[in-house]
């Protein structure tokens, strides 16, 4: 791809546009991920919050855990 771009005589403006346009769609990648990640840890406490009460332990402090 970079030798297409290259030969294009373009100037490098299709290449400076594909690495904008990467650089948009990685952070973008990184973003949807950290959603993602809080959306989870927000079920797993709704989950443990459910097994506890399920269990009886409704006024029971939750254990916390260290997420790596």
């Amino acid at each position: 791809m970079d030798q297409d771009v290259e030969e294009s005589g373009d100037g490098g403006e299709g290449r400076r546009a594909a690495d904008e346009l990467r650089d948009e769609l990685r952070s973008a990648g990184y973003e949807v991920r950290r959603e993602l990640a809080d959306a989870a840890g927000e079920v797993r406490r709704e989950l443990a919050d459910a097994a506890r009460e399920a269990r009886g332990e409704v006024g029971v402090e939750p254990r916390r855990f260290v997420e790596a």
